[in-house]
């Protein structure tokens, strides 16, 4: 935080979430495609699951939000006092 502007900070921070909210979003997807792969194909004989394209999409956008906001909340809390003020606190 020091020698950044706020603006900075919080497009940084802003970065981290998005990276952070795409990598649990692609991890997730292939832990559960892993596991689910043999029983869709014994099952059903086809390795893709049916996911209507509205709720995948939801269950992505509620991802990043919630990333956003987990850390776009301590960030801003964090802006508030001097970036000084902030780093002898902890």
């Amino acid at each position: 935080m020091v020698g950044a502007l706020p603006g900075q900070v919080r497009s940084m921070a802003a970065w981290e979430a998005g990276i952070v909210a795409a990598t649990a979003l692609s991890l997730g997807t292939g832990v559960a495609l892993a596991t689910l792969a043999p029983m869709l194909t014994a099952a059903f004989g086809s390795w893709v699951p049916y996911l209507p394209w509205p709720t995948a999409l939801g269950m992505a956008g509620a991802t990043l939000l919630l990333a956003l906001l987990a850390t776009g909340l301590p960030v801003r809390a964090a802006l508030r006092r001097r970036a000084i003020t902030t780093l002898a606190a902890s």
